[in-house]
């Protein structure tokens, strides 16, 4: 169990445990109980507030000895500092935010641009009294609405699919950077715990 910290610089050891929030020792136990002898090791990921103020995350890979009859020993883990990536991930989330409001503003602008001129195209089409002219505005008049039914459904499609699909690429990406960090000095865990 994930139960020392060791701070740079510091002499002494503290116990993570001590801590951690009382949902965050909730989520772990859970987490820890999830392992059997045929699972044996699984990943976990806490928070914990720095003596600074901030908040810093690390992931756990954790692993349980059993005895012959099923039992758990004891669990031995090893963690690593994954804050950059949680902030990696908070500002690809906020961008994207940022790019969904972007698209909701100019699609608004273009769907108001679009019955203006359709508008506009009615008006003078009831004032022209050559049947072919009119029957140029009226093709014109059909080609902005079909306009505006594709864009429609652009609009849908883009914000559906960056609904669906940005938060999973976020955090794939943030995940695949981080694993090509070299952890800093004296962000690793490690500890043991027995049962």
């Amino acid at each position: 169990m994930p139960l020392r910290r060791e701070a740079p610089g510091r002499a002494a050891r503290q116990s993570l445990w001590q801590i951690l929030s009382e949902d965050q020792r909730h989520r772990t136990i859970a987490h820890l109980e999830t392992l059997t002898p045929d699972k044996p090791t699984g990943e976990n990921e806490i928070s914990w507030v720095a003596p600074d103020g901030t908040v810093r995350w690390v992931s756990f890979v954790n692993h349980a000895l059993f005895d012959s009859q099923g039992r758990v020993v004891e669990y031995q883990s090893v963690g690593r500092d994954v804050t950059d990536r949680h902030e990696r991930e908070l500002q690809l989330e906020r961008a994207v935010a940022e790019k969904e409001i972007l698209l909701k503003e100019i699609h608004h602008r273009v769907k108001n641009n679009m019955a203006v001129i359709s508008s506009l195209l009615s008006l003078h089409e009831r004032e022209i009294e050559d049947p072919a002219t009119r029957e140029v505005f009226k093709a014109m008049r059909s080609r902005i609405k079909t306009m505006s039914l594709v864009h429609e459904q652009l609009y849908r499609s883009e914000t559906s699919s960056t609904s669906t699909s940005a938060a999973t690429s976020i955090r794939w990406r943030a995940r695949s950077s981080s694993r090509r960090m070299t952890p800093r000095a004296g962000s690793s865990c490690t500890g043991t715990s027995r049962a």
